[in-house]
């Protein structure tokens, strides 16, 4: 669960297929929306099963923003993830256990502007905003959470657990 200064944060539920006794990778929370544009993203994968532990994590920054972004430690089990820019960043952490057995999981996160019309706070008018881009099925870059090219109810989904 990542919250945010402004109180924002949401999880997502997900299901993991393994084999018995196979390395078993999930991440704690597959998705999630950054509220705040100063945020810090708190990562965090669970392994087990496989030959045990000591366990060993290696998080990359599949894609994102040109702006990048900061790990303070890509080889723990939860780093913590300072994005630089808005848009949509893809994750992977990789993970070993004792004997060498791999498995990888993913994960994404959300970070955009909430502060549609300026106003310096965020509130209802920002999501009506966005939700009259929806509606009017417009190309509007700043209001794309999902960075699909257009607002779609994704966006809306996304943004909502922001307001």
């Amino acid at each position: 669960m990542a919250t945010t200064a402004d109180g924002c944060s949401a999880a997502v539920r997900h299901q993991v297929t393994r084999t018995p006794g196979q390395l078993a990778v999930a991440v704690e929370n597959e998705a999630l929306a950054l509220c705040d544009l100063n945020g810090v993203f708190q990562l965090r994968a669970r392994a087990g099963r496989g030959a045990g532990g000591p366990y060993n994590y290696h998080w990359t920054l599949i894609s994102g923003p040109a702006e990048g972004g900061t790990f303070d430690n890509p080889d723990s089990e939860a780093p913590r993830f300072t994005p630089l820019g808005n848009g949509v960043y893809r994750f992977q952490v990789s993970v070993t256990d004792r004997n060498g057995a791999e498995q990888s999981a993913s994960a994404k996160l959300f970070r955009f502007d909430n502060d549609l019309n300026g106003d310096g706070c965020v509130d209802d008018a920002d999501q009506a905003m966005r939700f009259a881009a929806w509606g009017a099925r417009t190309l509007a870059a700043e209001q794309d959470v999902d960075g699909s090219g257009t607002v779609r109810v994704l966006d809306l989904l996304i943004s909502r657990a922001c307001y």
